[in-house]
């Protein structure tokens, strides 16, 4: 839950910043809809490696937020004029 504090005003802007006003309501559904996906997966994923190995379920999570700034760090690159 606390990632998901953390995550979600960013996302949101993310998309309010990338998008023209008449097509957010389409860009929120899509980002969303991506973004329960991955973050069922990840769960289930994660949940697999905690029951064999504590630090795997870490790196997996490391792994995952380092991913995510760096899509986050390319979308920012690539919306500046």
């Amino acid at each position: 839950a606390a990632a998901l504090a953390a995550t979600d005003s960013i996302g949101k802007s993310v998309v309010a910043q990338l998008t023209p006003a008449a097509s957010r309501g389409r860009a929120y559904g899509g980002y969303y809809a991506v973004f329960g996906l991955a973050w069922w997966v990840g769960s289930v994923i994660a949940g697999q490696l905690y029951d064999r190995s504590h630090g795997a379920a870490a790196g997996f999570a490391s792994a995952c937020l380092v991913a995510g700034a760096a899509v986050l760090a390319l979308t920012a690159r690539r919306a500046r004029p």
